[in-house]
């Protein structure tokens, strides 16, 4: 009996230990561009002066607060596979001034954080062109396990126009501002612009991310879905968000769904984009979604389907809005909205 009382007292002991050390770490880590003093993460006086630093020493459960600024996923000139990957389950957040005790005090709105792919700093503001862009990096975050959350970030710059290797996380040519395989992450308070993909997505979801108030501006593909693609079983779920002016050659400007489960977009607002097809949304290919209460407004297909264009696949499409949408031609299964 008195062994096994020790044997108890021992393993008793050992787990507390775990328990201890476990919620000694899991906490806050600050990273802050301009901070002077230790560079440890402990504080914001103490803050990482660069975010990958903070990002590669957070586990699951961490949250790393960032304070306005830009920060890029390397040195000016570093290589253009470099990029902000987010892992472990944790939480990052944006939008604090620098000196916040609790994560409700931070402003977004006045602390702008910018995660940039624009590794030489030379992107020119407002260019619809998005000239000068090429040497930036391919993806601005990538996310391929767990389910982390992004919240208050501004992601712009990214381009990917790198080697092309079919649906999988090695490719460099989609998912321009976030590219996510495999995960659950969820975009809060988030701001995509002017992003760059050669192929598709500037968020390119192979997982079951949920964006919330979030908006898509001034993005590019040259193949399709320039704002939101869904794609490969994904269960997106989209609420409260807005693609603005987004533009691609091919189809859904605003969002892209094929080959997918259900995902779910409600409450959110399509509208100015321009696409061959869908230029408000393109659902194809098996793709199941419900759309509810959501808007679309002035966008414009060249060829078919301003507002939406559904093409062998079944949307459930209720309470929504459909104003001042153009489509070039009429086609089977296109639909310009009123």
């Amino acid at each position: 009996m008195a062994k096994g009382r020790k044997n108890f007292r021992a393993w008793a002991s050992a787990a507390s230990l775990a328990v201890a050390f476990a919620s000694a770490h899991a906490g806050v880590i600050y990273a802050r561009a301009d901070a002077t003093g230790a560079n440890t993460g402990i504080s914001w006086e103490h803050a990482f002066q660069d975010l990958q630093t903070a990002l590669a020493s957070a586990r699951a459960g961490d949250e790393v607060w960032v304070a306005g600024g830009v920060y890029t996923p390397a040195a000016s000139g570093g290589p253009r596979t470099s990029t902000f990957l987010v892992r472990n389950s944790i939480a990052l957040f944006g939008g604090f001034a620098g000196h916040e005790t609790r994560r409700d005090d931070r402003n977004i709105a006045a602390n702008p954080t910018i995660l940039s792919g624009d590794l030489l700093r030379d992107d020119i503001p407002g260019d619809p062109s998005l000239a000068g862009t090429s040497e930036n990096a391919h993806h601005v975050l990538c996310v391929f396990e767990g389910s982390p959350t992004i919240d208050g970030f501004i992601i712009e710059g990214g381009r990917a126009d790198g080697v092309s290797l079919g649906p999988t996380p090695q490719s460099h040519d989609q998912g321009s501002g976030a590219n996510v395989y495999d995960a659950s992450p969820t975009f809060r308070n988030c701001v995509f612009r002017r992003n760059w993909a050669i192929n598709h997505g500037t968020i390119n979801d192979h997982g079951n991310s949920t964006v919330v108030d979030c908006l898509f501006e001034h993005n590019y593909a040259r193949s399709h879905g320039a704002g939101l693609y869904m794609h490969h079983h994904a269960e997106t779920r989209a609420m409260n968000c807005v693609f603005a002016s987004n533009r691609t050659d091919g189809d859904g400007a605003g969002l892209y769904c094929a080959s997918m489960h259900h995902p779910m977009i409600q409450d959110c607002v399509s509208r100015d984009n321009v696409a061959a097809r869908g230029a408000g949304m393109y659902v194809a290919v098996d793709a199941n979604p419900m759309v509810e209460r959501c808007t679309f407004r002035a966008n414009a297909a060249t060829v078919g389907g301003g507002g939406i264009y559904i093409d062998m696949a079944f949307a459930q499409v209720m309470g929504c809005t459909f104003e001042g949408n153009h489509a070039g031609e009429t086609v089977p299964g296109g639909g310009a909205g009123g």
